[in-house]
């Protein structure tokens, strides 16, 4: 009986280890059970393109110089006058930089327009008989000979005996030798080409200077290129604003400023700047009348 009894127990017990060991093995086994689909929430924005025409703004860093550059060279020969001819004045364009002194050429130039304007004072007396249909223009050409302005055109001349009738008189030697006269004279004054900067000055008012010297360099800042390391990296105006640029004149050695900027970089305190000397003080009335006509 009790050997019956442990056999049942036995059993039970084999039997509950078992479905024990069934159970935890079931706990492995995958989920085969189909998942319910839900909706998928957008991690990332987005917009739909549209084309169009953009302005893209793409910052450049370097050194910047001056596109409009040249150098001041002397035609003539003689003492340069230019109160205002000195490093950081600027000009505008027409405005006349200095010149050098040219009283005997302007002499001579009158001279030369006197004995034309007898001499076409003499033709057109003539031409009035000789050729009356021609008088009422060189009469005009005659009015507008003027000893403080420049000399008129020709008049344009078709009929081929008037012609030979002029150059029988001697008319276009005389005119085209004050023509030349007067060309001269205009290489004694310097008249800015474009609004710039005046830089590397090499001579004061009063000083001789030779034909072909190099007396200074104008440059425009506004319009600039890449800087070297030799150029002034002054900044003039405010980055924000569109008139903002940098100097871009020839800096002085060991040294990131142009001499003028170096002045200002460096200026000891309670120091006054010099006053600017009146450009149209130092001018004679023969360039502003030249300027004004040409």
């Amino acid at each position: 009986m009790t050997e019956n009894k442990r056999k049942i127990i036995r059993t039970l017990l084999i039997v509950l280890v078992a479905f024990v060991v069934i159970k935890i093995i079931m706990s492995f086994k995958l989920d085969n059970s189909i998942n319910k689909l839900s909706k998928a929430t957008k991690l990332v924005n987005a917009k739909t393109v549209i084309l169009s025409n953009n302005k893209i703004k793409v910052p450049v860093y370097g050194k910047l110089k001056s596109v409009d550059e040249i150098d001041i060279v002397s035609e003539v020969s003689g003492i340069f006058i230019g109160k205002s001819f000195k490093s950081g004045i600027k000009f505008e364009i027409g405005d006349t930089l200095g010149y050098v002194k040219f009283s005997e050429i302007e002499n001579n130039l009158n001279s030369q327009k006197s004995n034309l304007l007898n001499q076409v004072a003499l033709l057109v007396s003539e031409i009035k008989f000789d050729y009356p249909e021609s008088y009422n223009v060189w009469l005009s050409f005659l009015n507008k000979i003027e000893f403080n302005k420049g000399l008129p055109k020709l008049p344009i001349i078709k009929d081929s005996k008037f012609r030979n009738y002029l150059s029988g008189q001697n008319f276009y030697q005389a005119y085209f030798t004050t023509k030349a006269t007067e060309e001269r004279l205009s290489k004694h004054i310097i008249i800015s080409p474009f609004n710039g900067v005046l830089n590397s000055v090499s001579v004061k008012s009063g000083t001789s200077i030779m034909v072909g010297q190099k007396i200074g360099k104008l440059e425009n800042p506004k319009k600039l290129e890449e800087l070297d390391e030799s150029s002034c990296k002054w900044p003039v105006g405010h980055p924000e604003e569109s008139s903002f640029y940098f100097c871009g004149r020839s800096s002085l050695k060991d040294f990131s400023y142009c001499k003028l900027h170096l002045l200002y970089a460096y200026q000891p305190k309670g120091r006054k700047e010099e006053p600017v000397a009146d450009k149209d003080e130092e001018t004679p009335q023969y360039i502003d009348k030249k300027i004004n006509t040409a």
